[in-house]
């Protein structure tokens, strides 16, 4: 019979068959038993590694993402690609278009915002960099999947 739960240690299945493990010294009997100091070591032991892993995996993490992200950023006047993930209701999202633009970088608000807009008359967004990718094309182009 296995327990779970705090502060209880699980039986072997030797132990649920033939009881705990004993040890006898003269006429003493002797039950193999951690003491409590034993099992807070443990867990502090365990509590140190789970931290070290953790800290270990965030910096992978942080590496691999700074490899990929735009440091330069984008200049106020350029055209860029808005992507946009979200599928419209009603409509079959293999077939959507994820980039929308080209919309105009109106101001650069800190080193990761941007406040853009479509076209002259366009509302502003402010989106984040990981969002925006450089538009190639002409000024005069025109969006086709709205």
């Amino acid at each position: 019979m296995s327990k779970i739960g705090v502060g209880n240690a699980l039986r072997a299945q030797s132990q649920s068959v033939k009881g705990p493990q004993t040890r006898s010294i003269g006429k003493l009997q002797f039950y193999n038993i951690e003491a409590p100091w034993e099992r807070i070591a443990k867990k502090d032991e365990v509590h140190r590694m789970v931290r070290e892993n953790n800290l270990k995996t965030s910096k992978r993490m942080k590496t691999r993402y700074d490899r990929n992200a735009n440091t330069n950023g984008y200049e106020e006047g350029t055209l860029e690609w808005i992507h946009n993930p979200l599928p419209k209701k009603g409509k079959c999202p293999k077939l959507q278009a994820r980039w929308e633009g080209p919309y105009t970088v109106v101001t650069r608000i800190n080193d990761v915002t941007y406040r853009i807009k479509k076209g002259l008359r366009g509302k502003p967004k402010v989106i984040h960099v990981d969002r925006l990718a450089r538009y190639q094309g002409t000024n005069d182009a025109r969006d086709e999947h709205d």
